[in-house]
């Protein structure tokens, strides 16, 4: 084949002057079937029924949805760990006093008595103060503290935090008959 000839339809033509037209025309002259599409011209006399594609799927507007709400539930329940997560470490790096460390040093004494005591925590914590009222719970030993820290500014005090714990002290006075003195003493 030369560049003048008349180039038929691929369909009639063979293997070997399809390759030569198309390297003549610079593209392919297959038609959409590709090489099978020949064949099946050459076997039955008819041009081949091209296939239809199924159409695109795409997603439903109900599962677009589902998948919004799950991610934005997987987004927000992340988020809700981070802000907690930097809570405690904040929480962690405050240099305040807490009741804990009044209830800390409270544990360590075998016998407690009745009453009210209070007083600061000195250069350590300047502007915080402390009370406790530890008052007879039941008449086996069994004592119940509580503790508040207040932080001091100007004319009043603005309670910081509170904790009531109960402590097992059998050791501990207590009143005649096994009961309280029902009096309290301020130290």
């Amino acid at each position: 084949m030369k560049i003048g000839d008349n180039i038929q339809s691929p369909l009639l033509m063979n293997r070997w002057e399809v390759g030569q037209a198309s390297r003549l025309s610079g593209g392919t002259l297959l038609p959409s079937g590709g090489w099978a599409g020949v064949r099946e011209r050459r076997k039955t006399g008819k041009m081949p029924v091209p296939q239809l594609r199924r159409p695109i799927r795409a997603f439903t507007l109900l599962e677009v949805m589902i998948a919004i709400f799950i991610f934005f539930t997987c987004i927000f329940a992340i988020l809700e760990l981070v802000s907690r997560n930097v809570t405690a470490a904040r929480s962690l790096t405050q240099n305040v006093p807490t009741v804990g460390m009044l209830a800390a040093e409270l544990t360590l004494t075998n016998k407690l008595e009745e009453g009210i005591a209070s007083g600061d925590f000195g250069a350590m914590y300047p502007g915080y103060s402390w009370m406790r009222e530890i008052t007879l719970a039941a008449t086996n030993g069994l004592f119940q503290v509580d503790f508040v820290v207040m932080r001091q500014g100007g004319y009043n005090k603005n309670m910081d935090s509170a904790m009531s714990i109960f402590l097992y002290r059998p050791e501990s006075t207590m009143g005649p008959g096994g009961g309280g003195t029902g009096l309290r003493r301020t130290r």
